[in-house]
């Protein structure tokens, strides 16, 4: 049986104001795998969205959301860090070791399982032929005096229940996060790690 798309006629979509915002992560998406140029050299990557909201209302009382798109890799190479690393990095406030990559790798740790973790994100704006589109420009962790926020009617659009092989919600992870037990929704301290 064939896929029947419909037409709901065109829409106004607004994107999330740039500013600064206390967010949590609502959802991870795996993309699958996708062609990918760089320096003019085109290769299949595999892909991830992660998907946050943000502690702004649109005028439907709804959250802004805000997706970042990675390669589904916690790479070193050369001495350079992946971007999905980089940013985990910056969430988590310190770097991984190599024994903690390790030991991810050998426990089947899953982005799944960052889930409903808190941050603070900037949001900034990106035109493309003349759509404006809301890019996370940076993460860290919550400050300590910012209240963390809890998912909230999240549902995962048609598009995003294509690419996740047909789950309308996101999925729980069997990986454990091996500095789980350090994180919880309490103020995060300057010492403390929240993943």
């Amino acid at each position: 049986m064939g896929i029947k798309p419909g037409y709901t006629g065109a829409s106004e979509f607004t994107p999330c104001p740039a500013g600064q915002y206390s967010a949590v992560l609502v959802d991870v998406i795996d993309e699958g795998e996708k062609q990918a140029t760089y320096a003019g050299k085109t290769k299949t990557v595999h892909k991830v969205r992660l998907v946050w909201q943000v502690d702004a209302a649109m005028e439907s009382g709804e959250r802004f959301s805000v997706h970042a798109w990675f390669n589904n890799s916690l790479g070193i190479y050369k001495g350079k860090r992946s971007n999905l690393l980089s940013i985990l990095e910056q969430w988590r406030g310190v770097e991984y070791t190599e024994m903690e990559l390790n030991q991810m790798q050998a426990d089947g740790w899953e982005l799944d399982s960052l889930i409903g973790k808190p941050c603070f994100l900037s949001v900034i704006h990106k035109t493309e032929n003349g759509k404006t589109y809301a890019n996370v420009g940076s993460i860290m962790k919550l400050p300590r005096q910012i209240p963390a926020l809890a998912p909230t009617n999240y549902t995962r659009k048609a598009s995003q229940v294509a690419a996740s092989n047909g789950h309308s919600q996101p999925q729980a992870s069997h990986g454990h996060d091996p500095m789980d037990s350090e994180f919880d929704h309490a103020p995060v301290g300057d010492d403390d790690i929240p993943f």
